[in-house]
């Protein structure tokens, strides 16, 4: 589930390794993580060094940079820069605005 390992992986430089099979991140629906965190499945874990390994430096700072991007959207402290907040309101907007576009879609 949720905790505070992806937080504290950043807060440390370090890019997150997902592990969890069918279970969505905070904010998933409006961040990519795709972009900053290496996620495999459980049936991956024997070959989890082999791929964390085969990690080219370059996407390794690729994923760094859009890490940095998205670090502060795990902070709900605003006076140290945290935008948690903002990226509650903006996952909430687009559950709203696919509501409603279901809604209507029905009628």
């Amino acid at each position: 589930g949720w905790g505070n390992r992806i937080m504290f992986s950043m807060n440390h430089g370090c890019l997150p390794v997902i592990l969890q099979d069918f279970v969505h991140q905070p904010f998933d629906d409006v961040i990519p993580y795709e972009e900053f965190a290496i996620r495999l499945r459980h049936s991956d874990i024997p070959s989890l060094m082999d791929v964390l390994r085969s990690t080219s430096n370059e996407t390794i700072r690729a994923m760094r940079l859009a890490m940095r991007k998205y670090h502060a959207a795990y902070n709900w402290y605003p006076e140290t820069g945290g935008t948690a907040y903002n990226w509650t309101i903006a996952s909430l907007h687009k559950k709203l605005y696919n509501l409603w576009g279901h809604h209507y879609r029905l009628q």
